[in-house]
């Protein structure tokens, strides 16, 4: 009964949201595979180096900051690849959703629209109550990264620093790696990733409930 409701009445159902989020988590998977053997060969390089003298260490050496540098590199494919992946999915599924509500979204402040229709159309309650920042950090390393690449500007660089700590986002949401202590590159952190990708599910499941109850009402708290 359930599932027969859901395939003619959810907002998305032209998409399958499902299939999405265990395709993104597969990848995500296997990059946190590629992670941990790139660290394990850093690791060796750098025992290597410690015990060996002359050539042999000199080699070693080099090694190692090939290895730590590429180190860098592939934490910001890795970022790129999970911010390009999680923040269409989310966006999808609002513009899906709303327009099947009677409303469409523009393209301003993204963060700030969706929580603005969201509350207009009594949507909130279904949704995470951290929607909006987590959002507005998603988008905006989204437009830095597709927009930048892995190496951004000097100037780019410093005002992604300081709007960190003007959003008073969550210190574990982004990290960095510096050069000459100044910010070179930019991540999303592995913690930030499950985060969104948990806001992810709940915004599906949200809209799915709120399309649902649009049309039947509450819902019995019999039913998932």
């Amino acid at each position: 009964m359930w599932s027969h409701i859901e395939h003619i009445l959810f907002p998305l159902e032209a998409f399958n949201y499902g299939a999405q989020l265990v395709a993104i988590r597969g990848l995500l998977y296997r990059q946190e595979r590629a992670d941990e053997e790139l660290s394990d060969r850093i690791k060796e390089a750098d025992e290597v180096a410690r015990r060996t003298k002359g050539p042999a260490n000199d080699h070693a050496v080099d090694a190692y900051a090939e290895l730590a540098e590429m180190s860098c590199y592939q934490d910001a494919a890795h970022s790129m690849a999970a911010v390009g992946m999680i923040a269409p999915l989310i966006e999808s599924a609002f513009r899906a959703a709303f327009p099947s509500i009677g409303t469409g979204l523009p393209r301003r402040n993204l963060a700030k629209d969706i929580v603005k229709h969201v509350e207009e159309v009594g949507m909130k309650e279904y949704l995470p109550a951290d929607l909006e920042p987590t959002l507005a950090a998603l988008f905006k390393y989204r437009n830095e990264m597709f927009h930048g690449g892995f190496e951004w500007s000097s100037e780019k660089l410093k005002k992604f620093e300081t709007l960190l700590g003007e959003e008073r986002w969550p210190s574990g949401w982004f990290s960095k790696a510096t050069s000459d202590d100044d910010p070179w590159m930019f991540y999303m952190t592995p913690a930030f990733v499950d985060h969104c990708l948990d806001v992810a599910e709940r915004v599906i499941r949200g809209i799915e409930q709120f399309g649902l109850e649009k049309n039947f009402g509450p819902l019995s708290p019999g039913c998932p």
